[in-house]
């Protein structure tokens, strides 16, 4: 479907239309929100941030451009459009690339907005996608259960840990530089590594042909920066 068709289809029943960023790193569109509205997860018991969420790299350099604010904040906007859901089908599944990824910024930040994710990767099946988190324990854990089920989807759900702590509910966690990692359970980011530049130094931050993300079973370690 093309954005033609797209804006025919949807354009009259929505005052918000979501927008796909495209990040260097990523081989395949990604969907992005503000972390101001969104990112419940990120805080304390007692409302302080957590450690690891200082200095989040959403929170800074492009992400602070006016443009890529005004495009957060026009999703998420539209994610309260009640076509929001339909719209992103289509545009997905105009879309050959396979993979998607969600939240380069932001997270789940409600019960309704899960459901409508929920409805969006059921209705792609055809896209494999990645969904990191630090909201697995808030909302309805009924909708999260269902989502995780559905085999084009891989829930990362993140520890608080710059250490590479985590536990049997996480999917994803932190690590320092060089740190080694248990391989039996761990697979550890490989973006500072399968890239080389013509004089053999690493082409950082680029995913390159891997998609571990989206398909390994083990707890993703990011390198901490």
């Amino acid at each position: 479907m093309t954005k033609q068709q797209l804006q025919e289809k949807h354009g009259n029943r929505m005052e918000y239309i979501p927008k796909l960023s495209h990040t260097s790193k990523m081989p395949c569109p990604s969907f992005a929100l503000p972390i101001e509205d969104t990112c419940h997860g990120r805080f304390n018991l007692d409302g302080s941030l957590k450690e690891i969420c200082e200095g989040c790299y959403a929170d800074k350099g492009m992400y602070k451009w006016t443009n890529a604010i005004n495009l957060r904040s026009n999703n998420y906007l539209s994610t309260q459009e009640n076509d929001f859901s339909g719209y992103m089908i289509d545009l997905i599944n105009s879309d050959k690339n396979g993979y998607f990824r969600w939240f380069d910024s932001g997270d789940v930040y409600s019960s309704k907005f899960l459901l409508k994710l929920f409805t969006i990767c059921q209705n792609t099946p055809n896209t494999q996608h990645w969904i990191p988190t630090k909201s697995r324990d808030l909302y309805d854990s009924f909708i999260w259960e269902a989502l995780e089920s559905l085999p084009n989807v891989k829930v990362r759900f993140s520890s608080d840990s710059k250490f590479g702590v985590f536990d049997l509910r996480h999917k994803s966690t932190v690590i320092q530089p060089d740190q080694e990692v248990n391989k039996k359970l761990v697979f550890k980011c490989k973006a500072k590594s399968i890239g080389l530049n013509k004089k053999g130094k690493a082409n950082p931050k680029k995913c390159h042909n891997c998609r571990a993300c989206w398909t390994n079973d083990k707890v993703i370690a990011y390198e901490f920066h």
